[in-house]
């Protein structure tokens, strides 16, 4: 491949943005890699590293682009493929480092013939690779009129967010076990016509750094398709064990297959150019054929099983899409990238020099150093992400009022209900336990005491039950003591007069009725919400312990002259 003027300068704008955010590791990468753009309406975005280009539509905007690449590159280095066919071989008390190749091929029939491997791979670049930003503009690709998304944890399964690709492909694997039988008989029918897709996915995942020979990267790519064609085969039924690749990407866009991935898109191009050439060829094991480019579009089952809902035929993230469209584009491009070539003077690429990009290629992916490296240029970003958020966050609290009122009452009641140190027999003195003389000790016991907050809500004519809940919500969080009979909260509403259920927002807003009430209760401690209108109070209150005074709507300078806490007043405005 080759690439035009317009592509070169769109490569080299994408590496410097890498850079700039973060990914230098990312950037060196993206430079061996030939960077083509397509207007082809059903593909989205794809990589083949065995012939060292990536694929991404015009429609694609700067920060999808950035996921999409680092999402491609970071599958290599988490090495997906490998990782699961060692988990397989471990069930099967094999030792992957001495598998023979039919047990080998055998690991990857049953890797592959579930579809959920994909899955569970971009499970785990979601979790290690993606930002919040990078999961809002994985969630939001908009091309065609179509909003297509890839993968999100959480979107998905909240609670997954901590765990391996291993851990989350064996739940994947529970859950389509558990799914009702006659899905699962119409799952199995659409896996059986979509094994060839799904079995391609070993040289995504695995990509280079799989290879055993960097020199031999493209036949490596080539015959690691191969073995996946043959396990696939070995799945499929005799009807469908010859269909060629072409046929196989059109199933998967008939049936609605939902790829939904990024990542695991390498294997779908690199395999993609091979079955043109050879995509009637048999399963034989000994064929370096290669069959359907759609490698990491999971089927029906697995999507079914995660919710899924993307409308039938729509193009797919890591999938390729049209087969003549993309090859019409790239004999075109060859010829102007040849033509500007020409202009400028420039000696187009050889395929000696060729080979040595994909050597360098290769030879990326297997290093250990440039994996480490990768792999933290992402933990940093989300690490850097998440501290800034819990600095926003803190700042947040601090400047919101009911968040510190709600922080403040608890704080309050806590030590209130908290255990005090008294003098007992039960314990001595240790001062004095070597002389004649025996003194009693201190100890940590129970205060005994249940303090009794009173709430009033402001129900008049001037208020809502939207500001109530505000106030209702804040004392919502003393529901524990209230459980474990700590203290005793009682709650009325107020107008005109004391109510102990809600009247509704009636009348006018009067405190007298208020003092009165908590002259007749005597609480320890009273909460009152309300807003500016209440100007009647002649006589001053005072309570044992606290005062909180929630105003939303202007400030009532009439109660707070007159009602105080002995231990505490707090005033909060809460607009």
């Amino acid at each position: 491949m080759s690439m035009t003027r317009e592509e070169r300068a769109t490569k080299e704008y994408i590496q410097n943005k890498l850079a700039k955010q973060g990914y230098p590791t990312y950037a060196s990468i993206l430079g061996n890699f030939d960077l083509n753009l397509t207007r082809d309406p059903n593909t989205v975005g794809f990589m083949e590293p065995g012939k060292g280009r990536i694929v991404l539509n015009r429609g694609l905007d700067e920060n999808q682009v950035s996921v999409i690449i680092r999402h491609e590159i970071l599958h290599q280095f988490l090495e997906h493929e490998r990782r699961l066919l060692k988990h397989l071989a471990n069930e099967h008390n094999l030792d992957f480092d001495k598998v023979d190749d039919n047990s080998l091929n055998d690991l990857k029939r049953k890797l592959y013939s579930n579809d959920l491997f994909n899955v569970a791979a971009d499970y785990e670049i979601s979790n290690r690779g993606y930002t919040e930003d990078d999961k809002e503009d994985i969630r939001n690709i908009l091309l065609n009129g179509q909003i297509l998304s890839g993968l999100v944890t959480e979107d998905d399964h909240p609670d997954w967010v901590d765990l391996s690709v291993e851990e989350m492909y064996d739940k994947l694997r529970e859950e389509k076990q558990n799914q009702p039988q006659n899905q699962d008989s119409g799952d199995q029918q659409s896996d059986d016509s979509n094994d060839q897709g799904s079995n391609q996915q070993s040289d995504s995942s695995q990509g280079q750094g799989s290879s055993s020979s960097s020199q031999d990267d493209s036949s490596q790519d080539d015959q690691s398709n191969s073995d996946d064609s043959d396990s696939s085969q070995n799945q499929d039924s005799d009807d469908s064990s010859n269909n060629d690749s072409s046929q196989s990407d059109s199933d998967n866009s008939e049936d609605g297959q939902t790829d939904s991935q990024l990542g695991n898109s390498s294997s779908s191009s690199d395999s993609s150019d091979d079955s043109s050439d050879q995509s009637d060829s048999s399963s034989s094991q000994s064929d370096d054929s290669s069959q359907d480019d759609n490698a990491d579009t999971p089927s029906s089952s697995s999507q079914s099983s995660l919710g899924d809902n993307k409308a039938k035929g729509r193009p797919q993230i890591g999938q390729k899409g049209d087969e003549d469209t993309l090859a019409k584009e790239d004999a075109e491009r060859e010829a102007q990238a040849k033509a500007e070539a020409s202009e400028d003077g420039e000696a187009e690429e050889d395929d000696l020099s060729k080979e040595e990009r994909l050597k360098r290629i290769a030879r990326s992916f297997e290093d250990s150093e440039a994996s480490r490296a990768a792999q933290g240029e992402a933990s940093d970003k989300i690490y850097k992400e998440r501290a800034e958020r819990a600095a926003r966050d803190a700042k947040k609290y601090r400047s919101s009022s009911i968040r510190r009122f709600t922080d403040n009452l608890n704080r309050f009641i806590k030590s209130e209900v908290g255990k005090e140190r008294v003098r007992t027999w039960k314990k001595t003195d240790p001062r004095y336990g070597t002389g004649p003389i025996i003194r009693k000790g201190k100890m940590r016991t129970n205060n005994g005491k249940i303090p009794v907050i009173n709430v009033y809500f402001d129900r008049s004519g001037s208020w809502d039950s939207a500001k109530t809940k505000v106030g209702q919500d804040a004392i919502g969080t003393l529901n524990n003591y209230v459980r474990n009979g700590q203290i005793k909260i009682n709650l009325y509403y107020f107008n005109t007069s004391i109510h102990s259920e809600d009247p509704g927002g009636r009348g006018g807003t009067w405190g007298t009725p208020i003092m009165d009430h908590i002259k007749q209760t005597k609480p320890d401690n009273v909460i009152i919400m309300t807003d500016d209108d209440i100007t009647d109070i002649t006589e001053n209150v005072t309570v044992p312990g606290a005062v909180w005074l929630l105003f939303k709507g202007g400030q009532s300078q009439n109660l707070i002259d007159h009602i105080h806490g002995q231990k505490q007043t707090n005033i909060y405005n809460l607009d």
